[in-house]
């Protein structure tokens, strides 16, 4: 019996601990303790974000499981925000780390210092293959005009854009790394 009470209040004091944000942050949504809060699933992702940037402001906060995310929705702010070397960090997801063998190698789980440095010659490699080039303008003109053309057929019925824009966007980085 004892053994059960300590236990239901070691409970109640980490729920206690966690249904509180801790101090310092934007204003936004807590939720529940241990689970977060649950998006409206009735509108896109988007739309909801976009309804709770209206609410809280251009920075807010989302607590989704044991996952905060904080969202900035104003270009100028988010500019600034991303310049530092603070905020370019990745989440620490545990399935990354598995599969990384616990090391933060390559360009989608590396932080802060050697994600800058795979930044900085990921970008140099793209200049040596013709980025920003007046050659790669030709491409992507093609490329531009091909989706234009491809979705002329679809005028006044619902298309799915991701998809006609991949190809496209696949197509000039096929030239990019191929040359075809």
């Amino acid at each position: 019996m004892l053994v059960e009470l300590i236990l239901f209040v070691a409970l109640v004091a980490l729920l206690i601990k966690y249904s509180r944000p801790p101090p310092g942050l934007p204003p936004g949504l807590w939720g529940l303790p241990l689970v977060g809060s649950f998006p409206d699933t009735s509108i896109p992702f988007p739309e909801y974000v976009h309804k709770l940037a209206k609410h809280y402001g251009d920075i807010f906060y989302l607590r989704t499981g044991s996952r905060l995310m904080v969202f900035i929705s104003d270009f100028g702010l988010a500019k600034t925000a991303f310049s530092e070397l603070n905020a370019v960090d990745r989440p620490d997801f545990f399935t990354f780390k598995v599969y990384n063998y616990f090391g933060s190698y390559g360009f989608f789980t590396s932080t802060r210092e050697i994600w800058q440095s795979n930044k900085k010659s990921t970008l140099q490699y793209l200049k040596d293959f013709g980025m920003g080039k007046t050659s790669l303008q030709d491409v992507i003109k093609y490329e531009a005009a091909a989706l234009l053309k491809d979705l002329e057929q679809y005028v006044g019925k619902p298309i799915e854009l991701s998809w006609s824009l991949n190809v496209s966007i696949l197509n000039v980085i096929w030239k990019i790394v191929a040359d075809r």
